[in-house]
């Protein structure tokens, strides 16, 4: 059986989904579970909008989580990136509606 393999590169970053790596510049930026699957889904939806509900439903199966858990969590994914709320290269929020991931992303 052959496993979907999945390593996007955006910027100086590698994300290896399988392996549940972050690199930059080779070397592992560390996250936490919770942030890694965040961005893992955001890379996979690059270009797309991302509602709050399906990220929550995604991250989070069959738990209710409050907003301030989800923006946490999303600003940990920002520091990770370098990533400025007021000019983002990678992450951008769409007030009241979710996030869409804004990086040129090529799948490896």
């Amino acid at each position: 059986m052959a496993v979907d393999h999945h390593v996007y590169r955006f910027g100086e970053f590698t994300l290896d989904v399988a392996e549940r790596q972050l690199l930059r510049k080779d070397r592992e930026v560390p996250l936490r579970p919770k942030a890694f699957d965040t961005i893992a889904f955001l890379v996979e939806q690059h270009g797309h909008l991302v509602t709050k509900d399906a990220l929550v439903e995604r991250v989070w199966p069959e738990t209710s989580v409050s907003d301030a858990v989800l923006t946490h969590c999303v600003a940990e994914v920002r520091r990770a990136l370098d990533d400025p709320v007021a000019r983002p290269r990678y992450v951008r929020t769409t007030s009241g509606a979710g996030y869409r991931f804004v990086g040129a992303v090529e799948v490896a």
